[in-house]
């Protein structure tokens, strides 16, 4: 090997760079971002040992050319370039499309990495760039402050692959928009975070309620979430209470873990409706959570398929605040443990809410309340003029006492289509709810004519033809039993019982509704129309509402 006592700028090594010359440009790389000069250049270890650099400053620095005027940095007394003195390598960094971490000096190398993090996180905001963080565990422990700029993204390798790991307890993990906190003041946009998770050290507990994953401290608009994985903490997203809710984002594949304590999303005190909001999937183990699980508000939100499992500490699934506008693709509740009264879906005053299919069946819910009521939605919760519309709604299997699927006041109004719902589950608590009056089962509420009930008794069902026809000439008194359970009913539900030819002298036909005679068809081709009313208890509800010849 060559002495350093002959010229340095002679002795070659690699394609003909000086030694000398490398190893003062390996001094500043070194420095800079912790890379070895053979790194820098894509070379083996073999190439390193071939060059016999030792890792001192002060063997390939020597102490007689620090400060000499040959663009070698003098060291400061921990033998590190002093901070003044290193390159300014941000247009390098600016000209690229995305930004990696390493080259910030993020390594999660199981260090605190908060500066790092933080001066990273301010170039990207800064310089409208992607952000990429590689394979890695990322400690920090403070708050990641995003600035309300707009511009930048961030995302990791996926959310098995990168983890930002917050060791501070009851603190939260990012803060955005942090600059802009001001109320109604300009937001910030055209921003994303994905493909990570984001959890604590320790597990929070329901009361650390700043452990907050994503925590939007100013107005945003026009962002995107995706691919995120809430590890633990108490909510995953919440805005604070007095700021403007978000607006125009995108919030795609969103899974909240068994290990999460309060909830999923947290709006509650914020101002204006944001509109426009589109969640794609989105799973929830609620095991830990208290709830509510979704606090939301605003116009024309959507929501793609919601599965809600293992929600066994009774917590509200959602609540919607006041003039909201809100669909749902399909919402499921599996697993389920109810035994203190619980409202699982809150719809304030004068909201729409639209479920394409709400689902809440599985053999391992227990909805069973030692005292009082479990209601899954409440309509019109403190006011009126709410409308919910269900395409299909499912109750049942399981324990179920004291459940009940729609509970309000009568100056709302709920539309299902399709109802399927057995196993212990009632559609309303007619002593207490007015609820029965407020809503319309299509399925209920058919026009479909029935075949000839022939010469004997007959029970309609819900859901049987709304027209009930005998049209057999009968040989003794017959009687029609309609629907008598007042929980199962709803406020202008119709049935018409008609006689073509069937009635003859004595034989006639009786209509009952459980143990209660409602009319007595005497003619031969007569019709009844009933319709029942919550208010009516005298016949089980149910009310002559026409009788008179058939029409032929």
């Amino acid at each position: 090997m060559a002495s350093e006592t002959g010229n340095p700028d002679q002795e070659k090594g690699l394609t003909g760079v000086g030694r000398r010359q490398l190893l003062r440009f390996g001094t500043l790389v070194t420095a800079f971002t912790g890379a070895s000069i053979v790194s820098a250049f894509g070379g083996s270890k073999a190439q390193a040992a071939s060059l016999d650099v030792s890792p001192s400053p002060t063997r390939y620095v020597p102490l007689a050319e620090k400060g000499a005027p040959l663009g070698v940095a003098p060291l400061d007394a921990q033998s590190k370039i002093p901070r003044a003195l290193l390159p300014d390598l941000s247009g390098t960094y600016a000209s690229k499309a995305e930004v990696n971490a390493r080259d910030f000096g993020l390594l999660g190398d199981g260090t605190d990495e908060t500066i790092r993090f933080q001066t990273y996180v301010n170039f990207l905001a800064a310089n409208k760039k992607m952000g990429v963080l590689p394979d890695a565990e990322y400690r920090i422990s403070a708050p990641i402050n995003f600035p309300g700029t707009e511009g930048w993204g961030l995302r990791g390798m996926g959310r098995a692959a990168t983890t930002i790991l917050q060791v501070t307890d009851n603190v939260p993990i990012f803060n955005m928009g942090v600059g802009l906190e001001a109320p109604n003041t300009a937001g910030f946009r055209m921003w994303s975070i994905g493909m990570m998770t984001l959890r604590w050290l320790k597990d929070q507990p329901a009361t650390n309620t700043n452990a907050v994953s994503l925590r939007f401290v100013a107005m945003a608009y026009q962002f995107r979430l995706y691919e995120l994985f809430f590890y633990n903490g108490f909510y995953g997203q919440q805005t604070v209470p007095g700021q403007v809710v978000p607006w125009g984002g995108t919030w795609e594949d969103l899974y909240f873990n068994k290990l999460m304590t309060g909830g999923a999303i947290n709006w509650a005190g914020v101002i204006n409706d944001g509109p426009n909001n589109k969640f794609g999937r989105i799973f929830v183990e609620a095991n830990q959570m208290v709830g509510p699980l979704f606090i939301i508000r605003g116009h024309n939100l959507e929501f793609g398929p919601l599965e809600i499992i293992w929600a066994v500490r009774g917590p509200k699934l959602f609540e919607i605040a006041a003039t909201s506008n809100v669909i749902f693709s399909s919402l499921k509740l599996e697993r389920a443990i109810y035994t203190k009264p619980q409202v699982l879906i809150d719809v304030l005053t004068q909201a729409f809410v639209t479920f394409g299919h709400l689902r809440i069946k599985s053999t391992f819910n227990t909805i069973a309340p030692t005292s009082g009521d479990v209601t899954l939605m409440r309509v019109g919760a403190g006011g009126d003029q709410s409308y919910v519309k269900i395409g299909k709604l499912e109750a049942g299997q399981g324990t179920n006492t004291n459940a009940y699927l729609i509970a309000g006041s009568r100056n709302n109004r709920v539309l299902i289509d399709s109802l399927s719902i057995n196993d212990g589950w009632k559609l309303t608590n007619a002593a207490t709810q007015q609820a029965a009056e407020m809503i319309k089962v299509d399925a209920y509420s058919n026009g479909m004519y029935s075949n000839d009930l022939g010469d004997t008794d007959a029970t309609v069902e819900l859901g049987a033809p709304s027209i009930q026809s005998f049209e057999t000439l009968l040989t003794a008194p017959r009687s029609i039993n309609l629907p008598s359970d007042g929980s199962m009913l709803t406020g202008g539900l119709t049935y018409e019982v008609v006689s073509r030819g069937a009635v003859n002298g004595a034989n006639t036909i009786t209509v009952k509704s459980g143990t209660r005679t409602i009319t007595t068809i005497k003619a031969a081709n007569y019709r009844v129309v009933l319709t029942w009313r919550r208010s009516a208890a005298g016949m089980n509800g149910w009310i002559v509402m026409q009788a008179g010849p058939r029409i032929t």
